[in-house]
């Protein structure tokens, strides 16, 4: 893998252990952040080239903001910046880390109960 790669995996291995490590009012928060990052991000455009970067750059904007009030929301901005550049679909095992992304963020979105 190449650094970026590389470090993009070990963010997201972080941000899955955050996710995975919190329940009850912890878990929420993040799912909550989660949330108003997808519709924040819904709402940028992306750049000329197609590019995701202002939407990324949103959500370290508020991931960095959320980290220095000691807000565990932080996880969720992070986890849909990750999600955005994974999509870009250039880095080597891309497709493997959109799996591990996609089944983070299956844990912070409402379970619809089974009858």
């Amino acid at each position: 893998m190449n650094n970026e790669a590389d470090d993009l995996v070990k963010t997201l291995a972080v941000t899955v252990r955050l996710i995975m490590g919190h329940k009850g009012e912890e878990r929420s928060r993040i799912a909550q952040a989660y949330a108003e990052a997808q519709d924040k991000i819904a709402a940028i455009a992306l750049d000329d080239d197609g590019s995701p970067r202002p939407r990324i750059l949103a959500c370290f904007r508020q991931f960095d903001a959320l980290k220095a009030a000691d807000d565990i929301g932080a996880a969720g901005w992070m986890l849909t910046a990750l999600q955005e550049r994974i999509r870009e679909g250039d880095l080597l095992e891309w497709e493997s880390m959109a799996k591990v992304a996609e089944t983070a963020a299956t844990l912070l979105r409402p379970q619809r109960m089974l009858h």
